[in-house]
This record gives structure tokens, C-alpha cells and sequence, in this order.
């Protein structure tokens, strides 16, 4: 496994829409427009920064601000986007999602992450990464909330939890593409102490 330290920066930002559920329905898939329509504002597009290949890990500082929830975080992170897999609208309704007729056209992109906490302090199991097409749009992720307890084992999704000195563990992100979009890359964002924001990618294909 090829591991290297990441430091190059850009002014892009990363999108992560939520989404609802229906009634008697035990997931919903769906994007926030009110969240890209804030962030969108903020991004360029795409640059041509150097695209990692898949299982390439890359290891970067990591600070969060402490928030009336959170306490603040100071460590390192390594981040390894395992795979990008495709799947179908077939298999989420199999699985009890609500897909709305905005998403009837998109396909289902599963990005595999692991996460390593290689510092000294302590975080939670919620970091996340994102997705750009190659004209530099970003593609929001979905959120799911299992409201019934039962994972989607095609994509689970890991958002909570320690994340203590020497853990290491494995998350899953899906994403609604839309027809005709071609994916570029999944960017992983984060922060150093000097507020230095970290843009590190891979290549989605």
C-alpha cells in the first residue's frame, strides 16, 4: 500500500446534503438543494491537482473546532479511498429506500474509505468525503438514516463513535449521480492548526 503525506491547497469546498424519510418507509435517498445552493457559491470547479490512484493512502493534519457539542480535535489522519462501485436504484428500493422521482435517472455510487487516526488526539467516527465531476461540479452525497436500526450492507455508513489515537476503521458514502454525469474525482477536505485547508483527491474512475 502506497502511503504519502498530503499538503497542497485549493479553494474548493465539499457538499453534504441530508436527505428525509416518508411515512412507512424505512429509508429515504434525496438531495438537499438548499445545501448545494449555499455551497456552490463557494466553488469553482475542478483544478487539475494531482488525482491519487485507488488504495493510495494519504495522511494529513486534522483539526476541528470545538463546538457546543464537540470537543476540539488536533490529530492526524490517514484517509485510503479503497473503491468507487456502481450499483442500481434496483438494489436501493430492494432494500426499503424511498427514491423520489427527481433521482429516478441517477445511479447509485458506492465510495469505500478507510480511516486511520495516526495522531495524538482524540475524534469521532464522522469524517466523510466527497465527489467531483469533470467539469468541477460537486455530487452530493446522501445521507441515510436508519430509523429502524437496520444497515444498508451494500453501503454501510459509520458516522458516530470514538475515534481515539490508533483506531482505524471503514465507512461507506453514497452517492445519486445524475444520467450523463462523468465522475472525476473523491476529495477528502480537511484543516491543519494553521487553518491551512488540505484539498486531497483520488481518482473516482
Amino acid at each position: 500500500m502506497t502511503s504519502i503525506d498530503v499538503r497542497s491547497t485549493d479553494t474548493h469546498s465539499i457538499e453534504r446534503p441530508t436527505t428525509r424519510r416518508r411515512p412507512a418507509r424505512r429509508r429515504a435517498v434525496a438531495a438537499s438543494t438548499a445545501v448545494l445552493a449555499v455551497l456552490a457559491s463557494c466553488s469553482s470547479g475542478s483544478d487539475s491537482a494531482k488525482k491519487l490512484p485507488l488504495g493510495t493512502e494519504a495522511v494529513v493534519a486534522y483539526v476541528q473546532a470545538a463546538t457546543t457539542t464537540a470537543s476540539a480535535v488536533n490529530t492526524t489522519v490517514a484517509v485510503d479511498v479503497l473503491d468507487v462501485e456502481v450499483g442500481t436504484l434496483d438494489e436501493l428500493t430492494a432494500a426499503g429506500f424511498d427514491v423520489g422521482e427527481s433521482n429516478a435517472g441517477d445511479t447509485p455510487y458506492y465510495v469505500d474509505v478507510r480511516y486511520s487516526n495516526r495522531g495524538t488526539g482524540d475524534a469521532v467516527r464522522n469524517l466523510s468525503v466527497g465527489m467531483e465531476d469533470s467539469k468541477g461540479n460537486s455530487v452530493p452525497t446522501t445521507l441515510v438514516f436508519d430509523l429502524d436500526g437496520a444497515p444498508f450492507d451494500r453501503c454501510k455508513d459509520v458516522s458516530t463513535g470514538d475515534f481515539a489515537p490508533g483506531d482505524t476503521y471503514q465507512s461507506c458514502t453514497l452517492f445519486l449521480v445524475p444520467k450523463g454525469t462523468t465522475l472525476d474525482r473523491v476529495r477528502f477536505v480537511s484543516q491543519s492548526q494553521d487553518a491551512t485547508i488540505t484539498f486531497t483527491d483520488w481518482n473516482a474512475g
